[in-house]
């Protein structure tokens, strides 16, 4: 959630029944509900740096919702979707998380949007008890050195099925700046990434808006990597929100997936990762 605890919504829909849904979600105190009326606005709603909203309604009406969600499955991998078709009696939500037919009956819509973040916040407590992020949490203990909870970070990361992971910790002045510190790869692969990274690159993009993002060859953000083909698809995440350490990077082989459960876990294992090196500032 990410506006003073508040669900972060984004809401496209017809023209025509913009204002009906600005005065119903606008006023609800649970929601920071931002509605607009073509797929452009939706589009440039999500990519604002502001921040990724956390769930997306979208109107079946707008355009073409299947299109459209195998689009952003790939930009947002983490974004909770709900299709609105209010011309149907009975629809099924295809690619969508759920489907809203008769949004204001019994409070459906938010009702559907509450449960949705729900479910998602039950599987990340979940996720916290996986056998990976207990190991990493061990291993962060025996680590007595900066550079060697990074590492462990970066192992712990690639263990979850990666072909290279780094990390990059961002460099003290005024100009956005990251700095590799830290790797697990292939040895052929260790020469392969930049040593320095700014804010055009993706990781200097993440670093800027603490947002995690996935990418694949021809994105933007992209990164050298997948444009040469030698890796199909990154994640990349912020290591600490509000005092922000550094960026994780991890990389897949083309035709290998990352879902959504990979990025949980990698944001787990950096929330572990961040709180360690809190405690070391203040040591």
């Amino acid at each position: 959630m990410s506006v003073s605890g508040r669900i972060k919504l984004l809401v496209a829909v017809r023209p025509s029944a913009a204002a009906q849904y600005r005065e119903h979600l606008e006023p609800d105190a649970r929601l920071a509900a931002t509605v607009v009326d073509s797929e452009a606005a939706a589009q440039t709603a999500l990519n604002d740096e502001a921040g990724t909203p956390d769930v997306l309604a979208v109107d079946r009406a707008l355009c073409d919702t299947n299109a459209l969600l195998t689009e952003l499955r790939r930009a947002h991998s983490r974004l909770m979707v709900i299709v609105l078709d209010e011309d149907a009696d009975f629809a099924t939500p295809g690619p969508a998380d759920d489907i809203s037919t008769d949004p204001w009956r019994d409070d459906e819509l938010v009702k559907k949007i509450l449960r949705l973040v729900e479910e998602r916040s039950v599987a990340t407590l979940r996720a916290d008890a996986l056998p990976g992020v207990r190991s990493f949490v061990k291993a962060l203990r025996k680590a007595t050195r900066p550079i060697s909870k990074q590492q462990a970070a970066v192992s712990a990361v690639k263990e979850l099925g990666f072909d290279h992971v780094a990390y990059y910790t961002i460099l003290p002045g005024e100009a956005l700046s990251l700095s590799l510190a830290a790797q697990a790869c292939a040895d052929e692969a260790e020469d392969a990434l930049p040593l320095r990274e700014d804010e055009n690159g993706l990781a200097g993009w993440v670093a800027r808006t603490g947002q995690s993002k996935m990418v694949r060859p021809g994105d933007t953000p992209g990164h050298p990597l997948l444009e040469n083909g030698q890796y199909g698809a990154v994640v990349a995440a912020p290591v600490g929100s509000t005092i922000r350490f550094g960026v994780m990077l991890a990389f897949r082989a083309a035709g290998q997936a990352i879902g959504g459960d990979d990025i949980v876990m990698l944001e787990l294992i950096n929330a572990q990762l961040a709180s360690a090196l809190v405690r070391d500032q203040r040591a």
